[in-house]
């Protein structure tokens, strides 16, 4: 007999390769996308953003109305509702939100410095996937983002969602 080349494989390779997949899936759901960043006469700053819910199931996913909350090093900024809604089986829902967000530190009447500022979004979706009218099932999505924007220039230096 001819020695095995294929290696069996161990418990830990699966769980990793389980692990992997539940992570691509979670980052498939939830997206932002499509930031501008206007500064406005008052010393607020005015975001229009994309918020997207991409659904890969084979169902729809129904989902309840959440606050969104902008914090910037741990103070409240801004709150806005992400409206409830459907997003049909294998396809994305697309939100546009405007948000004024004024100045954190109520420290400078006249704006906002020139120089970075970070924001954090956060929210978590809940809902539930219908499949084939029978079946229903409760899923969950959070949307974490860090967002840096230079207010010198209003343009968005990083978007990274968790």
């Amino acid at each position: 007999m001819a020695p095995s080349t294929i290696m069996p494989k161990s418990d830990t390779d699966e769980s990793s390769t389980y692990k992997s997949m539940e992570l691509r899936k979670k980052k498939r759901m939830k997206r932002l996308e499509d930031i501008n960043v206007i500064n406005k006469k008052n010393g607020s700053i005015r975001h229009t953003a994309q918020v997207r819910i991409k659904n890969n199931n084979f169902g729809r996913y129904k989902f309840d109305s959440n606050m969104t909350t902008l914090t910037s090093g741990g103070v409240l900024v801004e709150e806005f509702v992400i409206p409830n809604g459907r997003a049909r089986l294998k396809s994305t829902k697309t939100f546009y939100v405007i948000v004024d967000v004024t100045n954190p530190s109520n420290s400078d009447t006249e704006g906002f410095h020139p120089g970075l500022l970070q924001l954090t979004a956060k929210v978590e979706l809940t809902g539930k996937v219908k499949f084939t009218m029978v079946l229903k099932k409760k899923k969950s999505a959070e949307i974490n983002c860090t967002i840096s924007i230079n207010l010198s220039t209003n343009f968005v230096q990083d978007l990274i969602c968790q």
